[in-house]
């Protein structure tokens, strides 16, 4: 396929759909409200460029460099992004439904606002990103590094984080009813409020984890570790605690009406 010519820097605006930009520097280039739908920019380095409003649906970004972009409001609808470099970019308010995130790197970017539902995110670098009020219903992120990561008021509905690496996340008041969290480290992670019922928290890690006020009905906790966790107040009614470690946990006014406990650890023995 014939590589794409681009006369100028300035190319907001511009009709760019199918064009192949695969390999090609566009280092600061501004594609403000463009439109490169189906676009090939596999490889490409489009560092510190502007993509603000831009359409990128269905555009193949694998392996590129987009590491500072600015692309507030772009939509990014099952676009490629595999094994991209998104280091601190600006993506408020983007649409990436449905996108293919695996392998990226987004640490310390930007996703306040942003729809990423039903997006694939395996292995994903997240680390103090921020993606307060995002919406990750459904979204894949199976082995994803969240630490230390805003997850304020965030949307992760019937999300999976199966093995997840969530230390120190602050994930006050977020959904996360029904989501998979089987073995996931939430060690020290906010979860004030959170609302968790029928989530499915198998052998996961909450040790130093705050849980106050946080909803788990018919949580599965089945051998999880929560060792010196907050749940005041929380509600627990029908939570599965079995084989669970409980040590130290605070459980002043949580409701524990129906909660199963056996073979629990409560006390610490000597011996």
């Amino acid at each position: 396929m014939t590589q794409t010519k681009l006369n100028s820097k300035d190319q907001s605006g511009a009709n760019l759909t199918d064009a192949n930009l695969q390999g090609v520097d566009l280092t600061g280039y501004d594609f403000t409200g463009a439109k490169l739908s189906n676009a090939n920019l596999k490889g490409a380095f489009l560092c510190d460029i502007y993509l603000n409003l831009a359409d990128l649906t269905g555009a193949n970004l694998e392996g590129a460099n987009l590491e500072g972009v600015k692309a507030r409001d772009a939509r990014w609808v099952k676009a490629n992004l595999k094994d991209a470099n998104l280091e601190g970019a600006k993506l408020t308010q983007s649409n990436l439904i449905n996108a293919n995130l695996k392998d990226v790197n987004l640490r310390g970017a930007c996703l306040y606002g942003a729809n990423l539902t039903g997006a694939i995110l395996w292995d994903a670098d997240l680390t103090s990103a921020n993606l307060e009020s995002a919406n990750l219903e459904s979204a894949k992120l199976y082995y994803a590094n969240f630490s230390s990561a805003n997850l304020w008021q965030v949307n992760l509905q019937s999300a999976c984080l199966a093995y997840a690496e969530l230390r120190a996340a602050d994930l006050t008041g977020a959904n996360l009813k029904d989501v998979t969290l089987q073995g996931t480290n939430l060690r020290g992670a906010n979860l004030q409020k959170a609302k968790l019922e029928g989530a499915i928290l198998y052998s996961a890690y909450l040790q130093g984890a705050n849980l106050s006020n946080a909803n788990l009905q018919r949580a599965i906790l089945i051998g999880a570790n929560l060792e010196g966790a907050n749940l005041q107040c929380a509600d627990l009614q029908g939570a599965d605690f079995t084989g669970a470690n409980l040590l130290d946990v605070d459980l002043t006014g949580a409701n524990l009406k129906g909660v199963d406990l056996p073979n629990t650890i409560l006390f610490r023995t000597t011996g």
